[in-house]
């Protein structure tokens, strides 16, 4: 920004406010991206990330979404750009972004920057492995899409939500609990921001030790480790108890014999966007429901 020498304190205060002719943003994978003006035509490959442009107000700016978007209801009227069995790349181009956003854990970025390269589309990949990395990304948005008032009152709500949950589960029984999904093959939660989720909810993650964030579900594994609660993550409630038809020995884990499981909404816990806290209140109702959470709120 360049402020001419002995201009008046309006001109000063015009061009103080004036929108910056360049920005340079460090993406999660430390890429640097300078654009010449905030973006206005944006496709979000990762749900989530659909999901906080409209949260902070800049949904008028995406142009798509990836095939697996589904939240708010808005969204389904975008364009949907497929990602499996490979990414249409194609359609990408024909819609002329000025930015595509993505989650390196659900496409390898690398990929998607060379295929995008010679077209001279920006890549911008945001990576969450911890509820803290969630806030970041809510904020570099607000920055990216000149939304940093409303993007930092998002963040600083869930922040805050789950900084007066945790004062309150802390004190509560840690219950020993297994977070569960997919079909083929099965897997646990195991670290990442889901896993920091159950923690903050007031449980403690029986697989939590292991080196892989999502492990195949092993079922003498789960029968050794015997968890107090099953927390399942599926959408039709029909995958845990064809799991269980086929390793009948589950039926004496504590979680099945005391009737303590639960069938959990996915999109709460691995979009890991502004229904974070929708998570954590459903979390909360299964594992604590004496815990009135009237007093908390996420704006």
């Amino acid at each position: 920004m360049l402020v001419a020498t002995g201009c008046t304190n309006r001109h000063s205060a015009l061009v103080k406010e004036a929108p910056l002719l360049a920005r340079t943003l460090t993406d999660d994978t430390a890429q640097q991206h300078t654009f010449k003006a905030s973006p206005k035509r944006i496709i979000c490959l990762a749900p989530h990330l659909a999901e906080i442009v409209y949260a902070i107000g800049a949904s008028g700016r995406l142009i798509a979404v990836g095939e697996g978007a589904s939240y708010p209801e808005q969204s389904a009227a975008l364009q949907r750009i497929a990602l499996r069995p490979a990414l249409d790349v194609q359609a990408i181009i024909a819609l002329k972004p000025d930015c595509v956003l993505l989650w390196d854990q659900l496409l390898p970025q690398a990929a998607v920057r060379k295929a995008l390269a010679a077209e001279g589309i920006p890549v911008v990949a945001m990576h969450v492995d911890s509820l803290a990395h969630a806030w970041r990304g809510i904020r570099k948005l607000g920055v990216l899409l000149e939304a940093e008032p409303r993007a930092n009152a998002l963040a600083d709500s869930l922040q805050e939500f789950v900084t007066k949950l945790r004062a309150i589960t802390v004190n509560r029984v840690q219950y020993s609990a297994a977070m569960l999904f997919g079909t083929t093959p099965a897997r646990a939660v195991a670290r990442g921001h889901v896993s920091e989720m159950l923690q903050t909810a007031g449980a403690r993650n029986v697989f939590a030790t292991g080196a892989e964030p999502y492990p195949m579900l092993n079922a003498d594994s789960l029968l050794y480790k015997n968890p107090e609660y099953l927390l399942v993550l599926e959408a039709d409630g029909q995958y845990f108890s064809n799991y269980v038809s086929q390793y009948p020995g589950l039926v004496y884990t504590t979680a099945l014999v005391q009737n303590q499981v639960f069938q959990l909404t996915p999109d709460l816990y691995f979009h890991p966007g502004p229904r974070l806290g929708q998570g954590l209140v459903e979390l909360v109702r299964a594992l604590h429901p004496e815990i009135d959470l009237t007093s908390l709120t996420v704006n």
